[in-house]
């Protein structure tokens, strides 16, 4: 027992040591400069901290990081060596850039609302659409008089709640316990997971701002539509190549 305390007082006698001198170093250099290494640290340390842009700043630059070390402990908790997180966070950074560019992107927000346009500009007054570009659409729908949109996957009336009517979203917490069963179960990868309304994976929400906008048929329509294709009634047939 002693022998183990011993051994972290060591460790960290040694991470505080490490971080002096890296501190000395630093204002060594930065006196070299002409900054006072008072102020640079005082900034330093406090500017992350000391508003709503510094706050948000250090969550952006942090997260990522967070993420990573995450993964990297997780590989070591199983045995696995892993180095290089930061190395492998800009290498997949670099790759999903290419594959953006190379398929179109799933993320161009822009292109996304100018079809969104084409679409109200040719009569359509409900609009839906997946993928993170689909936020451009929103954004064009909301711009249009009259126009709505229902969106899939998640939530999206936070983005425009005068224009979201409706949401076809995930329960992600039931999504997540099918994983863990699946685990459980030996089973560690190779699944398709189907989602669906009868098990509670897929959820039907409807912004309560815009709910008074849905005539009582309507309402009588959207329930009956939910109840048929959790029963298996209602079917959508996709087109075979």
């Amino acid at each position: 027992m002693k022998q183990r305390v011993a051994a972290v007082g060591v460790q960290i006698l040694v991470l505080v040591g490490a971080l002096a001198a890296g501190l000395l170093v630093g204002a060594i250099l930065l006196g070299l400069t002409g900054v006072n290494p008072a102020k640079a640290y005082l900034a330093m340390f406090t500017g992350p901290v000391s508003g709503r842009y510094g706050l948000t700043e250090t969550l952006v630059r942090a997260t990522p990081m967070l993420l990573v070390g995450t993964g990297i402990v997780a590989s070591f908790r199983t045995g696995i060596l892993n180095i290089g997180g930061e190395g492998q966070m800009l290498a997949g950074t670099v790759a999903g850039a290419a594959v953006a560019l190379a398929t179109g992107s799933f993320g161009d927000l822009v292109q996304a609302g100018e079809v969104a346009k084409v679409h109200m500009d040719a009569g359509a007054d409900i609009l839906t659409g997946s993928a993170q570009q689909s936020v451009g659409a929103v954004r064009a729908v909301a711009a249009r008089p009259g126009a709505m949109w229902v969106s899939t996957d998640m939530d999206q009336a936070g983005l425009a709640p005068d224009t979201v009517l409706a949401a076809q979203v995930y329960n992600w917490q039931k999504v997540v316990q099918k994983m863990i069963d699946l685990r459980a179960q030996g089973k560690l990868g190779g699944e398709h997971l189907t989602l669906s309304f009868a098990d509670g994976t897929l959820e039907l929400k409807v912004n309560p701002k815009l709910e008074s906008r849905l005539t009582a048929e309507a309402k009588q329509a959207l329930e009956k539509a939910r109840q048929d294709i959790t029963s298996g009634k209602l079917k959508v047939e996709l087109p075979k190549n």
